[in-house]
């Protein structure tokens, strides 16, 4: 299974690492956790459905990892809740725009994706922001 892991690292440059889910048991199962930096090799990775190393066809599905990140849900910045926000402004959370009334936004939201945190094309809250990525990785 080591060699098939750094086969997998060596095919994708932005490959943070990748490593085998363990059970709760602590016995490895086959499935193989991949962490990337690049939000579009994911998305290729996940329209593909399936990987190649050594000839050998392997799935890709999605994988939904329970982030332990704060994230507010006001200004979607990291670290805090809204309880505790500061922010002036609520953030949409799909355009990324300071706004001062959510529900007046909605009528004229431009719907472009745009993250707050990193500036990327994903909702403010989407689980494979890098920034998000790289705070759960550490």
């Amino acid at each position: 299974m080591n060699l098939l892991l750094d086969d997998i690292v060596n095919d994708y440059a932005n490959m943070i690492n990748a490593f085998r889910l363990s059970t709760k048991n602590q016995l490895l199962t086959t499935i193989v956790r991949l962490n990337l930096t690049c939000v579009k090799t994911i998305d290729e990775l996940l329209s593909k459905k399936f990987i190649y190393i050594d000839n050998a066809r392997l799935p890709v599905t999605e994988y939904l990892a329970s982030t332990e990140v704060l994230i507010c849900s006001k200004c979607f910045q990291i670290g805090h809740f809204r309880s505790t926000c500061k922010s002036l402004l609520e953030y949409c959370k799909l355009c990324g725009i300071g706004i001062d009334d959510v529900k007046q936004h909605k009528d004229v939201c431009n719907s472009k994706q745009c993250c707050v945190i990193c500036s990327g094309d994903h909702n403010l809250n989407d689980y494979r922001c890098p920034d998000i990525n790289l705070i759960v990785l550490y």
